[in-house]
């Protein structure tokens, strides 16, 4: 099971048990388990702890994927977005400037 999956699961008066077990304030552990834009990656230690402390609900493998994977995916996947917008922006604008060249006129040589 994944830390948010577990940690929102867990009954009110568990939670702050279960961040004490983490060794951290119930505060920062909704931030790391529960923050969506200003959710920071946490110390390798807490981690493991919340692992230890989930008492073999949450696998290694399982953090590991929700608080290092997951979030470098969805950079991987915004700064794709970012460049693929990026690029097809610059490529309407080279297409807008591009002129058709103009045949150049034809001149009769000066001598046969």
């Amino acid at each position: 099971m994944n830390p948010r999956d577990y940690f929102k699961n867990l009954p009110v008066e568990d939670k702050q048990a279960f961040a004490a077990r983490c060794g951290c304030s119930l505060s920062h552990l909704q931030l790391a388990v529960l923050g969506t834009k200003i959710r920071k990656r946490p110390r390798d230690l807490l981690i493991v702890n919340i692992v230890k402390a989930s008492e073999g609900h949450i696998s290694l493998d399982e953090a590991i994927d929700y608080f290092l994977v997951q979030p470098v995916k969805k950079l991987a996947e915004s700064q794709d977005s970012i460049h693929n917008k990026t690029k097809a922006a610059a490529r309407k604008m080279h297409d807008s400037r591009r002129v058709t060249p103009q045949p150049e006129p034809c001149s009769a040589p000066d001598s046969f």
